[in-house]
């Protein structure tokens, strides 16, 4: 069973129950395999889940856009834990809260500014002028002359051919943020719902707008 609690910290305010209280049941639960996870606005979401017995945590920008990466980084996580759930029904052994949000993972998971080789497995992925999809060892993301909207709906695209080859590790470049003329603060949020995939690198530029604690 996994529960998520998303709050902006306005409503801890309840007359019935104790952060005590809820720490125990939280405790409880987790005992018997429950995942619990906290998503906060305005807080340190580490300490307010602290008190409360839930250790996987991950902060929001209580705004339009903070929102929609946030949702965007529940999915990609969320998908990440039920491959853990089908993993131990085939009877591996599997941390589900370990890392859950990918906020370690984004410190190893950047692509160098200056990709001047390829290792096995590797695709490089680019913006184009209107080839797209696998093209050797190269991934292209139509970007020239796109909307934002055509953009989003190519990297969805990209993502789930991602998810579905974790043998190759994606390299993604800073599509649409050159000759495109778009910022990292508008391309950035398009890759959240990969944001927990191990196989897909982000530029540092992603990682910081996305939100990462432990991206420096």
């Amino acid at each position: 069973m996994l529960v998520t609690v998303i709050t902006d910290g306005f409503e801890n305010s309840s007359l019935h129950y104790t952060a005590a209280m809820v720490k125990e049941l939280v405790e409880s639960l987790s005992a018997k395999g429950w995942v619990f996870t906290y998503i906060g606005a305005n807080q340190d979401s580490v300490l307010a889940a602290g008190t409360v017995g839930i250790k996987s945590t991950m902060d929001f920008q209580a705004s339009v856009v903070g929102s929609a990466v946030m949702w965007g980084k529940i999915r990609s996580s969320n998908w990440e834990y039920y491959k853990k759930v089908r993993r131990a029904r085939n009877g591996e052994n599997v941390d589900f809260e370990e890392d859950f949000f990918a906020e370690k993972q984004a410190q190893d998971r950047v692509t160098p500014g200056y990709v001047r080789e390829l290792r096995d497995g590797q695709i490089l992925v680019l913006g184009s002028s209107g080839s797209r999809g696998l093209q050797g060892r190269r991934y292209a993301i139509p970007t020239m002359n796109s909307s934002l909207e055509d953009i989003a709906r190519e990297v969805e695209a990209f993502i789930r051919f991602a998810d579905i080859h974790p043998e190759k590790t994606f390299l993604v470049t800073r599509i649409g943020c050159g000759a495109a003329g778009y910022t990292d603060e508008q391309i950035a949020p398009l890759f959240a719902s990969a944001s927990s995939l191990p196989n897909v690198y982000l530029p540092a530029s992603f990682w910081k707008v996305l939100n990462y604690r432990y991206n420096q």
